[in-house]
Formats: C-alpha cells, sequence, structure tokens
C-alpha cells in the first residue's frame, strides 16, 4: 500500500489548519452538544473542534452565534494574531429563512476570529 498519497494528505491539512496532527480528528458540529469547551478540547489536543450553530433565523439567532464564536474564542489564551480561530462552526442552511444575515454575520468579524471552517 502506498502510503505517499495519505502522508500528502496530512501534510495539506497540517498546512490548511495550523496546530492540527494526523490524524486529524474532527469535532462534527452537533448543535446543543458542541460546546465551546468540548471545541476548545478538540483543538487543544490537535484536533478541529467544530461549534454547532443550529438553523439560522430559527431558534438560533445571529445574536447566538455571535455568542458562541466569542465564548468559544475566549476559551483560547494565545488565539491567532492573524488567520483564522482555530475551530470551525457548522449551520444547518437548509431551511435558513436569511443566509445572507449569516455570511454578515461572519463577514462582520476580525480576521483572528472567523472559524477557520464553515
Amino acid at each position: 500500500m502506498d502510503s505517499k498519497p495519505a502522508s500528502s494528505a496530512a501534510k495539506s491539512l497540517a498546512q490548511q489548519y495550523p496546530g492540527t496532527t494526523s490524524p486529524l480528528i474532527v469535532g462534527a458540529p452537533m448543535r446543543l452538544i458542541s460546546s465551546p469547551a468540548l471545541v476548545h478540547a478538540i483543538t487543544l489536543s490537535g484536533g478541529l473542534g467544530f461549534i454547532g450553530a443550529g438553523i439560522p433565523g430559527t431558534d438560533t439567532t445571529i445574536a447566538s452565534i455571535k455568542s458562541l464564536i466569542d465564548e468559544t474564542n475566549a476559551l483560547f489564551t494565545s488565539p491567532p494574531s492573524s488567520g483564522p480561530a482555530p475551530f470551525g462552526i457548522g449551520f444547518l442552511l437548509i431551511t435558513d429563512p436569511s443566509p445572507t444575515e449569516t455570511v454578515d454575520l461572519l463577514a462582520s468579524l476580525p480576521p483572528h476570529q472567523v472559524p477557520a471552517a464553515v
């Protein structure tokens, strides 16, 4: 079995998401379960944690999404000075009544607070 493709993929992921290790552990964005504390623990372990933001415009408001991002960013004692925040955020956009609000929220964040993956 050729390990070059696997090692190439691992190198690519490590470059795209600094601080991650191989094999990459990704915490799924499960609403109500993927708390800022869980996301922080996964990231500190070399993985990529995801906040589960839910469905914007329903029981999840833009303010609550911003609050989750702020809470998660606050847990990192040395947040990145540039580049994205060391975690991701997942949305259920199938029924999002106002996807532009979600995009506008992410665009309004300072670059070092924007999640690494959406």
